[in-house]
């Protein structure tokens, strides 16, 4: 721990210690005698948490839902015209970020708090709230997208990007769907490329996501849950329906499970098309 930290710690025990003693000696001296000493207790002792209440903490976590950050957000039990006051910029979408205490410390004295509780920590955790979307969401509005504008039948396709699934951040309090842009479409390559938009996300207003890809078309094919050995008889609960890419897809496979439940293995079948 730095002097300086040291110097602000001690500075708030004293302050601590201060409205304690005064708040005792108020309970003690100045109020008058009680017929009821077990009330009086109670009322001294919640005189006590009221004051240490009252001391200004510093936060050890914080999340953040706004782009920038007021005193109060990091400090507690300050008073509202001085927690409102803007000190620091929030970390970006979905990101976290620290704060060093020293500058918090230095934010406050700026307001008049002359000391603060810290418990010994020598920063604060800022965490941006956000909402995320990832290659699901993506894969959805490209399939909206061409089935809309384009009469495609988007369930036998699957999608692949050209360098990955982004993942990207917009406004935690949005709800609405992710939504394709100038989305572009060529029907015999299958190739596509569009800007991803949200409606109400200044985020994805100010940095646009651009992707590209290709669908590309799937068949349903019969794939084992299990290590099958030759002549072993099929059960339902062997198999099961998953969608393959049509062009590495066997010319002799099995696409109903009705057609491999009671039957012999040929083969041995480890995770692979029957």
């Amino acid at each position: 721990m730095t002097v300086k930290a040291m110097t602000m710690t001690l500075a708030t025990v004293n302050v601590a210690a201060i409205l304690l003693q005064s708040v005792l000696v108020q309970s003690v001296f100045i109020q008058p005698a009680s017929a009821n000493p077990g009330k009086a207790q109670a009322a001294r002792a919640a005189a006590v948490q009221a004051a240490v209440a009252a001391v200004p903490v510093l936060k050890a976590d914080v999340t953040a839902t706004r782009e920038i950050l007021t005193l109060g957000d990091l400090v507690a039990n300050l008073p509202a015209a001085i927690a409102g006051q803007p000190v620091f910029r929030a970390p970006a979408l979905g990101e976290t970020g620290t704060i060093q205490a020293s500058r918090i410390f230095e934010a406050a004295r700026a307001q008049g708090v002359e000391a603060i509780a810290d418990g010994g920590a020598a920063q604060v955790v800022v965490t941006r709230a956000a909402r995320r979307f990832g290659m699901a969401d993506i894969e959805a509005a490209i399939r909206r997208a061409v089935e809309e504008r384009h009469g495609v039948d988007a369930r036998a396709l699957s999608i692949s990007l050209d360098n990955g699934a982004p993942s990207f951040a917009v406004e935690p309090e949005l709800r609405g769907e992710l939504q394709t842009h100038d989305i572009i479409y060529d029907a015999r390559s299958r190739r596509f490329s569009a800007t991803l938009t949200l409606p109400g996300s200044a985020a994805l207003r100010l940095k646009p996501v651009r992707i590209a890809g290709q669908m590309v078309e799937t068949v349903e094919v019969v794939v084992p849950l299990r290590t099958i050995n030759r002549g072993d008889i099929l059960q339902a609960a062997d198999i099961m329906i998953e969608r393959r890419p049509r062009e590495v897809a066997a010319p002799d496979i099995v696409v109903e499970t009705t057609a491999a439940i009671g039957k012999a293995a040929r083969r041995n079948l480890s995770l692979i098309h029957i």
